[in-house]
């Protein structure tokens, strides 16, 4: 099964989201454009149609007409939240394929549960010889947390050792997955 992210408005026609969600297609807006990608997508993969970088609708293929233009959806549905996936420079793709692995647990988890998996959150972190923070605990709020002092203090290190703590348990998903 493969993911594909999918986008609805045609530069010439306008928005299709209305359209295709009333029929349960997607189309490729291009005659000449993305036809061998259309022509990849098999029955039972997943369709995810985005808005700019958020996933709003997804939907499982039940016919590819291979003319590099129109698949068949089962039914689209809705998410209850979208799902943030940051596009990549200025130019959106009509269709690409997903190979995210945290993103594709993401949709999985939704598409059983019909919930999306909940944010990891951070609420304390303690120290042990740490560059400048030799034995420290911080307390974190659920919201946001300003870091305040002055040059020196250990303000980029904390937010440093926060992204490795983070980046390290997305590598230990993708890689439990593998």
């Amino acid at each position: 099964m493969k993911y594909w992210i999918v986008r609805t408005k045609w530069n010439d026609d306008g928005e299709q989201i209305d359209r295709f969600l009333s029929e349960n297609i997607w189309q490729n807006g291009y005659s000449d454009k993305y036809v061998e990608s259309v022509n990849n997508i098999s029955v039972d993969d997943i369709l995810l149609i985005a808005n700019g970088s958020y996933i709003e609708y997804y939907g499982v293929c039940t016919h590819n007409a291979l003319n590099g233009k129109t698949i068949e959806v089962e039914k689209w549905k809705k998410l209850t939240e979208s799902i943030y996936i940051p596009a990549k420079g200025n130019y959106i793709k009509t269709i690409s394929q997903l190979n995210n692995k945290t993103y594709i647990n993401r949709i999985d988890e939704y598409i059983k549960t019909g919930e999306l998996i909940q944010s990891l959150s951070i609420k304390s972190l303690k120290t042990t010889n740490f560059m400048s923070l030799p034995n420290k605990k911080l307390s974190l709020s659920s919201g946001i947390n300003i870091f305040i002092g002055e040059n020196g203090s250990g303000k980029s290190q904390v937010l440093k050792l926060l992204y490795g703590v983070l980046d390290a348990n997305n590598e230990l998903a993708i890689e439990k997955e593998e």
